[in-house]
């Protein structure tokens, strides 16, 4: 395993600025290409070494490239349902008064801006389950991640985004 471990690590050192460079000029601008290499590396080193590779360079390659295809579609979904026109904000309804508008508009926006802060492979997680929809046995063959991470994560963006909704309700009841 050690061996594995070793020549893995030697493709990275020679291989890693040229992935980045494939994500970051194809896919990602703008976005975090290490992640995507250090995660394509960890996926393949997850492998132990157990199944023959015949082109190590190659699966490497793929699995950067489907990495970085889910976050690029993540983003996607992201900026469509968490932008600064969130379609969140129509909450405010007709029947409210205008301050209750007022505060669940920014109520919407300290929310979008929670879910912006969590760590990028929360946020892929929150975003794959709430608003595409894919259960966690889904989103784990996806990210190639055990149930019990993405359940973590949701945990976490929940709990991130309970703490943001109370200190919010607090500031306004005062």
């Amino acid at each position: 395993m050690s061996n594995y471990h070793d020549f893995l690590a030697g493709l990275y050192a020679q291989h890693r600025q040229a992935f980045r460079r494939l994500v970051s000029n194809r896919l990602l601008v703008g976005a975090d290409a290490e992640d995507v290499v250090q995660d394509a590396f960890v996926r393949v080193l997850a492998m132990d070494g157990s199944i023959p590779i015949t082109s190590p360079v190659g699966l490497l390659t793929r699995t950067v490239f489907n990495i970085a295809t889910d976050r690029h579609r993540a983003d996607k979904v992201r900026a469509r349902h968490v932008n600064d026109d969130c379609e969140w904000e129509t909450v405010a309804t007709k029947d409210a008064n205008p301050e209750e508008n007022a505060a669940a508009r920014q109520l919407c926006r300290r929310l979008q801006e929670t879910i912006e802060k969590l760590p990028p492979r929360c946020r892929e997680v929150f975003v794959l389950h709430r608003f595409e929809g894919l259960s966690h046995e889904d989103i784990a063959k996806r990210l190639g991640v055990s149930r019990n991470m993405v359940e973590k994560h949701i945990i976490r963006a929940l709990i991130d985004l309970r703490k943001c909704y109370d200190a919010f309700g607090q500031v306004v009841d005062k």
